[in-house]
C-alpha cells in the first residue's frame, strides 16, 4: 500500500538517535545513558507533549535556554501523580453513582433498566440495514450494555449467572457498567428520579429542584477525563474537549469563580470532584492528597498553575477550605424520599378528595400539613409525601392523630420544618421496643393501628433518635 500521500516522510529514529534530536532542540540531556533509560519509560513522542511549554515560539521547535530532560522529567511525574488523583476521586465519585443509579431504579423494577415502563418515554433513532427499523435509545443503551455485562468476569457476576441466570438486576448491573454506560442510564432515567439524585448532591436549579441535566454533563465530562487518565494521558497543560458546564449565575455559588480557561481544563475537573466528594464523603483524605499535588506544581518556578486552568485567588475559595461540607439537610431529605415509597404533588391531592376541584385539594393539603397530621417533605418546587400515610384513594386519619402526636413535641426541639418531618418519618420507620412492639410504627399500623396511636402519646421528646440516624423500613 501507498503512503506516500499522508504527506509524512520523517524516517524511523532509534532511541540514541531521539536523544540527538533532544540535543539538537537545546535541551540539555544529561547523561546519554540517563537519557535513553528515559526515554524507553517514556517514549518520545509522549516526552514532547511536556517540550511545548518549554519553546522559544510556536514555529520552532528550539526550547529556552536552561530546559533540561531531568526538568521535563519532573513535570513529567507530577502530571502521574496529578492523573492518579483524578483517578481516585473520580472513582469515589463513580461508586457513589452506581449505588444512587442503582438504588433508584430498584424501587421501580428489579430489571428497570431493561424495562422501558421504568424509564423516561425514550426517542427513536432508525438503525440502517436492509430494512429500516425503528430502534429505541433504550434498546440501542440494552445492546451496548449486554456486550459489558457478557464481558464481566466479576466474582458476584458469576456467582449470579450460576444461580439465577445471565440477566443481573439493576442494582447488580450498575456494577458493570463503564461510567458511560452509566451516564446514558442516568439520561434516560424519569424525570422526578434524575432530579432526585441531582438533589442528592446538592446540583440544583434556580428553584432549588434537582439540575439533572448540569449534573448529566458533569459525569459526562468526568468521564472524558478518567479516560484520559485511564489511558495516561497528559493533563497539564491540556486543554479538555469535554468542558465542565457554566453554572447558572444563581445557583452553586463555589463554582461561580470557574472562568473559560478552567471550564477546559483540570481545575474545573478538581472543582468538581471536591464539589461531589464534599457530599459523598466528606472527611475524604482525597483533599490532602489534591492539595499536596498542586503545591508541588505550583513550587517549579518556571510552571504556572494558570497551566492548569487555577483562575487567580482560587485558594482563597470557599470550595477549597478544609472545612467545606455540603448541607445535610438535603442530602438526609433526599434519603428519606428514597427510603419510602413516596407521593408528588399530584399523586398525593388524588388521595386527599376524590371529589372536587385542584384547589380544594391543595387546600386540604395544606391544612392536613398546617395542622401537623401529614409528613411532607419540600423539596425544591416539589413536596412528597411518604404514602403509608394514605390508603385507597383517601388519608387515613388514624395517621393523621398519630403524627399530630410526634408533631407536637418536635416542633419544641426542632424548628426548622424540613427537620421536623424528617424527626417524624424517622419514628415511624425506626424500630424501639419502647413502643411496645417489635416492628416499626409503619408496620404495625397494618396490624394493631390503635398501638401505634398509643405509642404516639406516650412518646416523649426525650425517646427522639439521634439526627441523621439512617432510616430504616
Amino acid at each position: 500500500m501507498d503512503f506516500s500521500s499522508t504527506g509524512y516522510s520523517k524516517p524511523f529514529a532509534s532511541i540514541p538517535e531521539q536523544v540527538d534530536i533532544l540535543k539538537s532542540r537545546g535541551i540539555d540531556v544529561g547523561d546519554d545513558a540517563y537519557a535513553e533509560d528515559f526515554l524507553r519509560r517514556c517514549g518520545y513522542y509522549r516526552l514532547s507533549g511536556y517540550t511545548y511549554f518549554y519553546r522559544k515560539n510556536s514555529s520552532s521547535s528550539r526550547v529556552k535556554d536552561g530546559t533540561s530532560l531531568r526538568k521535563l522529567e519532573l513535570l513529567y511525574n507530577l502530571d502521574e501523580q496529578l492523573r492518579l488523583v483524578v483517578l481516585e476521586g473520580i472513582g469515589q465519585i463513580e461508586i457513589a453513582l452506581r449505588f444512587h443509579v442503582g438504588h433508584r431504579l430498584g424501587r421501580r423494577s428489579s430489571f428497570a433498566h431493561r424495562n422501558p415502563s421504568s424509564l423516561a418515554p425514550s426517542a427513536g433513532v432508525w438503525a440502517a440495514n436492509d430494512t429500516a427499523v425503528f430502534r429505541s435509545d433504550q434498546a440501542e443503551w440494552v445492546e451496548a450494555y449486554n456486550r459489558e455485562e457478557r464481558r464481566s468476569q466479576e466474582e458476584f457476576v458469576k456467582h449470579f449467572r450460576r444461580r439465577y441466570g445471565s440477566r443481573l438486576p439493576v442494582w447488580a448491573a450498575t456494577e458493570v457498567m463503564s461510567l458511560g454506560t452509566l451516564r446514558n442510564l442516568f439520561k434516560m432515567m424519569q424525570d422526578n428520579d434524575r432530579k432526585l439524585i441531582a438533589a442528592r448532591f446538592e446540583i440544583l436549579d434556580r428553584n432549588g429542584d434537582g439540575d439533572s441535566a448540569t449534573m448529566e454533563k458533569w459525569i459526562n465530562h468526568l468521564r472524558h477525563v478518567r479516560n484520559i487518565c485511564a489511558h495516561h494521558g497528559r493533563l497539564w497543560n491540556r486543554t479538555l474537549d469535554v468542558v465542565v458546564p457554566p453554572p447558572a449565575k444563581t445557583t452553586l455559588p463555589e463554582l461561580q469563580h470557574l472562568d473559560s480557561i478552567a471550564l477546559r481544563k483540570v481545575y474545573g475537573t478538581l472543582t468538581v470532584i471536591r464539589f461531589f466528594l464534599a457530599r459523598i464523603q466528606p472527611e475524604s483524605c482525597w483533599y490532602a492528597r489534591a492539595l499536596d499535588v498542586i503545591t508541588d506544581f505550583a513550587r517549579q518556578g518556571d510552571v504556572s498553575l494558570r497551566n492548569l486552568g487555577f483562575p487567580p485567588g482560587w485558594q482563597n475559595e470557599r470550595i477549597w477550605e478544609p472545612k467545606y461540607r455540603g448541607a445535610p439537610i438535603i442530602s438526609r431529605l433526599v434519603d428519606a424520599i428514597d427510603a419510602l415509597e413516596c407521593l408528588n404533588n399530584a399523586e398525593a391531592r388524588l388521595h386527599v378528595s376524590t371529589k372536587g376541584n385542584e384547589k380544594a385539594q391543595k387546600d386540604w393539603l395544606q391544612y392536613l400539613r398546617s395542622r401537623g397530621a401529614l409528613i411532607a417533605h419540600k423539596l425544591g418546587p416539589q413536596t412528597y409525601y411518604p404514602a403509608f400515610q394514605f390508603a385507597e384513594n383517601s388519608f387515613l386519619p388514624i395517621v393523621g392523630h398519630v403524627n399530630a402526636n410526634l408533631f407536637s413535641r418536635i416542633v419544641k426541639i426542632e424548628k426548622d420544618q424540613s427537620a421536623q418531618s424528617l424527626r417524624a418519618q424517622e419514628w415511624w420507620s425506626s424500630v424501639s421496643t419502647a413502643n411496645g412492639f417489635e416492628l416499626s410504627p409503619i408496620q404495625q399500623l397494618e396490624i394493631d393501628p390503635d398501638s401505634v396511636l398509643e405509642a404516639s402519646r406516650l412518646w416523649s421528646s426525650t425517646d427522639l433518635v439521634p439526627a441523621g440516624r439512617q432510616i430504616v423500613t
